[in-house]
């Protein structure tokens, strides 16, 4: 699809991800973009986005703007074991330490729920770790009702792919609301 990049034209290659070409500094740019497949996409401007895509993504109509043209993204996918709320960034120590709380969730109990307690599901088939446990992963937490928390802090190492160092896991019913 024919967009505007930097007032020049480019292109909007849609696949599995969306991509974007565009003519930067002389030099020819193709980048993804860090977003949900796109069915569609067209160029689009108004007051409040100059130069801007609109774009249908299942039933939903969005507006994206690319602000830093030019720079290298990258993003990794990490597995979190709830709901991350917030982050922060230690230069010093090359770590990214986030914390994940969620409401009327049990970790402890995830942990001990059975496969055979599963309606349907033939745990034979279900990699569990030879235990007959089912990872959080996979089903997610176990509902603990309310007023029950689960959560953790977690510390990825930003050397190594975003790989874990460290998760600590609050005891239960108690959250971790803020990170400095």
């Amino acid at each position: 699809f024919k967009v505007s990049a930097q007032g020049k034209p480019g292109v909007l290659a849609l696949c599995s991800r969306p991509w974007l070409s565009y003519s930067h500094q002389g030099t020819g740019r193709i980048t993804p973009l860090a977003y949900d497949a796109m069915e569609y996409g067209a160029a689009f401007s108004s007051p409040q986005c100059p130069e801007g895509i609109v774009c249908v993504i299942g039933t939903t109509l969005r507006i994206l703007s690319v602000h830093h043209y030019g720079e290298v993204f990258q993003q990794q996918a990490v597995r979190v074991a709830y709901t991350p709320r917030k982050c922060a960034l230690l230069k010093e120590a090359g770590a990214i330490v986030v914390i994940e709380t969620d409401h009327n969730a049990e970790r402890a109990k995830a942990k001990e729920f059975k496969m055979t307690s599963v309606p349907g599901v033939d745990p034979d088939e279900i990699d569990v770790e030879g235990e007959g446990h089912t990872p959080y992963q996979t089903f997610g937490v176990h509902r603990g009702g309310e007023g029950k928390w689960a959560s953790c802090i977690r510390v990825l190492d930003t050397a190594q792919q975003s790989a874990t160092k460290q998760v600590i896991e609050l005891a239960e019913s108690e959250a971790a609301v803020s990170v400095c």
